[in-house]
């Protein structure tokens, strides 16, 4: 194991003085691994797993299994997630209990990979999470996370934040959890520390300090900022927040219960740091802010143009709360109250739910569309066991189907949860699953069951 950078240590040792030791101890030791489970798949916890103290679908594994061989996993049903971000889940339930009505419109300004989208989509399900990130590669993993959880009601943009300044006073909630120098990734990601420099992280700062700038004009009056890194730096962390913040007019917002389970308040007292040692988690820190200035939303006068009209022309009828929508030639179903003018000047990569598209006036299903409760039975299904299930995630076709099985398309389910599409030819069939998310590692012919659940 690569060594501890010698200037990230001696800082440490100024900042946490009676701690330091056992932090460079943590950070050297095995890290915890955690999963939060989609209760809209799982409704029931597993009770032989502990639980993560601050997030009623967060548990922890006593190792680390090799995630893609499970079906579970392909199917979203749940999600490896670092257990200190779960704390979001705990922030967003307080935040809620604050409206009188469900917030409309909440941004996580850098959402890739999408475990904190996750979070805000299931606490916040009659809101509309709008999920941006600035690296193509990492928005098009964050979109295969959303489809997968099955989440209705986020739209995806791939967008600079200041591409978001016309969205001034829009949300109700912007959560940030800011490009930082990873410190807190130390013991888990090899990587973070070869990447680590005092150049870096003042690189990070002025980074930090440029997308506040841009979001904090989008939060409404009585709205509220969720700042928060996996770095150690105060000057990432507190020491930015009190440097930006106060001069804008937010206010911090105390959670002081945290404490409780062995978070840590930060000196200055703006915010809560999660200490490898201490708690069982990488570090993390997080800070909540609301603010006081009156703000309104600019009118955006330009009318979208995609919006369209093709419920007549689907084999199966939308829910009452979704209207169809075109992007990118495919036909998505998106939440009645979305203002489609918001897109605008916006990258969108996704929305809602992805149905399909037509082709020469013919329906062709998407393979995401299995993924949502409300669209997960259009078709036929047929069950697989454990072996014919992981070759169809290898994109196989070399399993049989049940006999009589009639032309047409079928979703394939393991467990009776949702893995993809088939489309059957009576003789034959294609293996619909996405070539992008097919499994490529070789697979032992005498692998035997996940049995994580």
């Amino acid at each position: 194991m690569k060594s501890l950078p010698a200037k990230f240590t001696e800082r440490i040792q100024n900042q946490f003085p009676g701690y330091w030791q056992n932090l460079i101890d943590a950070l050297n030791s095995e890290p915890p691994v955690s999963i939060r489970i989609n209760k809209n798949k799982l409704s029931q916890i597993p009770t032989k797993y502990k639980q993560v103290p601050w997030s009623s679908s967060g548990i922890y594994l006593p190792e680390r299994p090799l995630f893609t061989l499970d079906p579970l996993f392909h199917a979203g049903v749940y999600y490896p997630q670092e257990a200190g971000s779960m704390v979001i889940e705990y922030i967003a339930h307080k935040l809620s209990d604050k409206f009188e009505q469900p917030p409309k419109y909440i941004l996580d300004a850098a959402s890739a990979p999408g475990g904190k989208t996750l979070i805000l989509s299931d606490i916040f399900a009659q809101s509309i999470i709008f999920a941006n990130e600035i690296i193509s590669k990492r928005a098009n993993i964050l979109t295969d996370n959303i489809a997968k959880w099955g989440a209705e009601n986020v739209v995806i943009t791939n967008n600079d934040t200041a591409h978001y300044h016309q969205l001034e006073g829009v949300f109700d909630i912007v959560l940030l959890d800011a490009p930082c120098s990873g410190e807190g990734m130390f013991r888990k990601d090899m990587n973070a520390r070869n990447e680590w420099s005092v150049e870096n992280t003042s690189l990070c700062v002025e980074r930090q300090s440029d997308i506040l700038q841009n979001i904090l004009p989008l939060i409404k009056e009585n709205g509220y900022l969720i700042y928060s890194t996996c770095t150690f730096n105060p000057d990432e962390n507190e020491q930015l927040m009190q440097k930006v913040l106060p001069a804008k007019g937010f206010e911090f917002v105390p959670f002081d219960e945290l404490q409780e389970f062995g978070i840590e308040k930060v000196e200055n007292e703006l915010g809560y740091q999660f200490l490898p040692g201490k708690v069982e988690s990488e570090g993390f820190f997080l800070s909540v802010w609301k603010n006081t200035n009156p703000n309104q939303r600019k009118e955006n006068k330009k009318k979208s143009k995609k919006d369209i009209n093709l419920s007549v022309k689907l084999n199966f009828p939308l829910q009452k709360d979704k209207k169809t929508y075109l992007l990118n030639d495919e036909i998505y179903a998106i939440p009645k109250d979305l203002d489609e003018s918001l897109l605008i000047n916006l990258n969108a990569k996704y929305a809602g739910v992805k149905l399909g598209k037509l082709i020469k006036n013919k329906f062709k299903p998407a393979a995401e569309s299995v993924f949502y409760n409300s669209f997960k039975n259009q078709f036929p299904i047929i069950e697989l066991a454990y072996t014919n299930a992981i070759q169809y995630l290898k994109g196989n076709t070399n399993f049989p189907l049940p006999e009589k099985t009639t032309k047409g398309y079928y979703t394939v389910t393991y467990k009776n949860h949702p893995l993809g599409l088939i489309h059957s030819l009576g003789n034959r069939f294609n293996n619909l699953y996405p070539k992008p998310w097919r499994i490529k590692m070789h697979i032992p012919e005498n692998q035997k069951e996940n049995f994580l659940f």
